[in-house]
């Protein structure tokens, strides 16, 4: 057994250190585990102050990351001054900047075919969702719940 201020001759420390004592007389700022110098005691007093440190750091680090979330679309109501093309550039943004929204591209179609309204849109978008699902006697078409299908039957 060695006395507190004595050597180890396992490890070459002071038992003092390990006792969360710096050979001074003063606290230990080592990570015992790394053996690399801990944070500022100044800083770092209480748990509460390292919660809320860490919790300003996260939010500041996912606030820089994060994109600005694109604004949802114009409904398309087929109208006059209406381009079906600047319509699914807009519906396609939209899908990309905010993909969290949809775990399958067939909720996708769905939230856009939801988009389409007027008596103009109806016979394109009743059909379509029928065929995508095989609901109420339509056969289930292969290829209709993937985008690229949806984007060219939508141009047709």
């Amino acid at each position: 057994m060695h006395g507190a201020g004595e050597p180890d001759p396992d490890n070459g420390h002071d038992n003092d250190e390990e006792d969360g004592q710096d050979p001074k007389g003063g606290p230990s700022h080592r990570n015992k585990r790394k053996g690399r110098a801990g944070p500022d005691p100044q800083i770092w007093d209480e748990e509460e102050d390292v919660v809320e440190v860490m919790a300003k750091a996260i939010a500041r680090e996912r606030l820089s990351s994060m994109k600005r979330p694109a604004d949802p679309p114009w409904v398309f109501k087929n109208k006059s001054h209406q381009d079906i093309r600047i319509w699914l550039i807009a519906v396609q943004e939209y899908g990309e900047r905010n993909s969290h929204l949809w775990t399958m591209e067939v909720e996708r179609i769905k939230y856009n075919l939801g988009r389409m309204e007027g008596d103009d849109v109806a016979p394109f978008t009743d059909p379509y969702r029928k065929k995508m699902l095989g609901a109420l006697g339509y056969t289930k078409m292969i290829g209709y719940e993937r985008w690229f299908m949806f984007e060219q039957k939508v141009s047709e």
